[in-house]
């Protein structure tokens, strides 16, 4: 089974933008829009990688990152934001994050950050 990615973005562009780079990898790709839908899911341990926004219309990406790190400790998360403050990327580190963009990205960046989360999550911690 390919490995599995899931994006959670608001804006529709960024969204399908990172799900469009990220296709040459073979990689199975689960697109959410809000922090809802992200809630609504049974197993977020079945990603292998997650990928969000911070600032989300309904509520804060940190949120579903805490909760993929809890089902999942050792996924690999990249968040991604158009508002970087200190505070947020230090909370976002201590939660376990290791990648974080800031918006505008060059999706480039974004690819590598992806490829380099999935190749530590093949090596394992």
């Amino acid at each position: 089974m390919p490995p599995r990615v899931l994006i959670l973005e608001d804006e529709p562009s960024i969204r399908r933008l990172c799900a469009r780079a990220l296709v040459p990898f073979r990689w199975q790709i689960t697109q959410a829009e809000c922090l809802a839908d992200v809630l609504r899911m049974e197993d977020l341990s079945a990603y292998d990688l997650l990928v969000t926004d911070i600032m989300l219309e309904d509520g804060n990406g940190l949120d579903a990152a805490a909760l993929f790190l809890r089902q999942k400790p050792s996924g690999p998360v990249i968040v991604i934001t158009g508002s970087p403050t200190a505070g947020i990327e230090e909370r976002a580190r201590k939660l376990g994050v290791k990648w974080f963009l800031s918006k505008p990205f060059r999706l480039e960046t974004f690819v590598s950050a992806a490829r380099e989360a999935m190749s530590r999550k093949e090596k394992g911690p």
